[in-house]
């Protein structure tokens, strides 16, 4: 009855029920626990109020008996002054009434007035006989008092007084208060046990409750994790021989993974889900193993809309289908294709030869152009030397005829001085041949003297006249020689600055016919490769005629929907009795291709549905 009721539930209330276990067990040991403390507070109750108190009252009545015991014996054997007297007699009096008012107190609130239940127990105890034995106590009590009161008056007035009799009064009081004290005593341990025997027995049913709620929790969740557990369990074990790629489980898993028809929850809906999965794993293995041994006839059929595996492998047996047809039908248009291409690239060789030929005279021809533009290169770069070394010494001249002219300016000026310096040497000399004539005799010599330089002077003169003319005239002609200089320059300096155009257009053209001769052997080079990879490519065109015969054979393996199969396929079909994992090793076009290059491309876009003949 419950089996099926779990097996209804949804995962999330399987998991609350394990979860309530604990709640549950501990709300039920909560009100066990309470039940047991209400009866533990009734004895504690009990002990304190009936017990406790009585004693505590008691204890202080005793006390106060004791003090008014001696005091009162004090007060009868010793003399005493008036005022002492009525001190002492002061204080006895408030000890008794205070021995009086506990014994009254007690005799008024505790004396058989005990909890309903503890009378029980005591009846059930057989221990009736403690309450009769304080009633008779606190009557003795009362009849030792009433025999000490009279005793007392006589003392507290002064009057003469039997001090045995005294004494003996007050030790019945003392004796009634000791049974008291005593009975109360008895009651206080038999309540005392009474607690601690409901401690315990309250102890005890906690632990048997709790023993038992446990005992139940970890029955209750061991069954609700089994049926959580079992289902996962299985589940994990088929997942994981399903992620190692071994999807021969469904016949072991519809056996061990049946599910109770009532399964409902989330693990059954998952597990239902795996089965159909494995189902359908199955029948795209089987197909894949169909297509694998070249059967392009299987049908693939699509779970839903969105079977995405369903749906390409379908698509892709479609492809295939598509690719193969293409393949065979391009196969004989590849062989004839081939057989063009290598008469063609015959003639492709012969052309490259011939061309290979005429670079090198070209290349030749260059190299002789090349070594004459370098010559004149040279030749422009020694003119434009010169040119710059005419046009710096031109320069150099200029400058020289100019400080030429400035130094005749300087002679004409120098040569004005010495005429002026000849007409004052004159004068001198012609004052001094009138001094000479005035001396007479004594001044004869002087006066030769004077002439000769006057002559001198003369002779100076004229020689000074005739170097300012030179002067004149040469500075003419320095004048004359600087214009022509300075017009020589400009006209050196253009010469050299077309010299150094034209070696500089040399220079560029030698450069030029540098790069076009490196141009031309790389064009040799590539002619000759070109030549070369034509006879390669020759043979490679036979290779292709042969590979595509191939191709054709190879395409033969697979078998498509209107049932043409070649007579002789490169990979035989596997026996009958062979298991069904054993397939044939997938076939390749790496040996077919070796030695050929771009072939393996060409292949793959043609199996791409891409490739296009140039």
């Amino acid at each position: 009855m419950i089996r099926p009721i779990v097996h209804r539930l949804k995962l999330f209330w399987k998991l609350a029920l394990i979860a309530l276990l604990i709640p549950a067990s501990i709300s039920a040991m909560l009100i066990v626990a309470l039940l047991g403390t209400g009866s533990l507070k009734a004895e504690y109750d009990n002990l304190y109020g009936f017990m406790l108190l009585p004693v505590m009252t008691l204890d202080q009545g005793h006390a106060e008996a004791a003090t008014l015991s001696g005091k009162l014996r004090l007060l009868a054997r010793t003399p005493l002054s008036p005022s002492e007297r009525e001190a002492r007699v002061r204080e006895v009096q408030a000890h008794d009434r205070k021995m009086r008012e506990s014994m009254t107190l007690y005799a008024r609130e505790w004396v058989t007035s005990m909890s309903s239940s503890f009378t029980d127990e005591l009846s059930a105890a057989d221990r009736e006989a403690l309450r009769k034995d304080e009633l008779a106590s606190v009557q003795l009590f009362e009849v030792a008092y009433a025999g000490y009161v009279p005793l007392r008056d006589r003392v507290l007035t002064g009057a003469p007084v039997d001090v045995e009799q005294l004494e003996q009064a007050l030790e019945r009081i003392d004796a009634a208060m000791n049974a008291l004290v005593k009975l109360n005593r008895r009651t206080a341990e038999l309540s005392n046990a009474n607690a601690q025997s409901s401690l315990l027995w309250m102890q005890v049913l906690l632990a048997l409750l709790a023993l038992v709620l446990s005992g139940v929790g970890i029955a209750v969740a061991w069954r609700l994790s089994r049926i959580i557990i079992q289902p996962i369990t299985r589940l994990t074990r088929m997942t994981l021989r399903l992620s190692r790629g071994d999807v021969e489980i469904l016949e072991e898993g519809e056996q061990s993974l049946a599910l109770d028809p009532d399964t409902k929850d989330e693990i059954g809906l998952l597990l239902r889900a795996t089965l159909d999965m494995v189902h359908s794993t199955q029948q795209m293995v089987s197909a894949a193993v169909s297509i694998s041994h070249g059967d392009l006839t299987v049908r693939v059929q699509p779970r839903s809309p969105k079977d995405a595996l369903g749906i390409a492998l379908g698509q892709m047996v479609a492809q295939l289908t598509k690719i193969v047809t293409q393949v065979r039908l391009g196969s004989s248009s590849l062989a004839s294709a081939s057989a063009m291409l290598a008469s063609e690239t015959q003639g492709l060789a012969l052309d490259a030869r011939e061309q290979a030929a005429a670079v090198d005279e070209n290349a030749q021809t260059l190299k002789e152009i090349s070594a004459s533009v370098m010559r004149n290169a040279e030749s422009c770069h020694q003119m434009e030397d010169m040119a710059r070394l005419g046009a710096q010494d031109a320069q150099a001249s200029g400058q020289a005829v100019g400080q030429t002219v400035e130094a005749m300016r300087r002679i004409s000026a120098n040569v004005s001085l010495i005429e002026e310096l000849a007409h004052q040497t004159n004068m001198l000399a012609l004052n001094a041949a009138i001094e000479a004539i005035r001396a007479g005799e004594h001044g004869k010599s002087f006066n030769v003297v004077a002439g000769e330089v006057r002559r001198l002077a003369n002779r100076s003169k004229g020689a000074a006249r005739e170097i300012g003319e030179l002067a004149i005239s040469s500075m003419g002609v320095a004048e004359q020689s600087g214009r022509l200089l300075k017009d020589l320059v400009p006209a050196i300096q253009r010469t050299a600055d077309v010299v150094h155009e034209v070696a500089s257009s040399t220079r560029e053209q030698s450069t030029s016919v540098e790069l076009m001769s490196h141009a031309m052997s790389q064009v040799k080079q590539a002619t000759g490769g070109n030549a070369t990879s034509a006879g390669q490519l020759a043979g490679s065109a036979e290779q292709l005629a042969a590979q595509a015969d191939s191709l054709r054979r190879l395409m033969g393996f697979f078998r498509v929907a209107d049932g043409e199969s070649p007579q002789s396929p490169l990979v035989p079909e596997p026996p009958e009795d062979a298991p069904p994992g054993e397939v044939p090793e997938p076939l390749s076009t790496a040996h077919l291709t070796q030695g050929v290059p771009g072939l393996e491309e060409a292949l793959a876009r043609e199996l791409a549905g891409e490739f296009k003949p140039s």
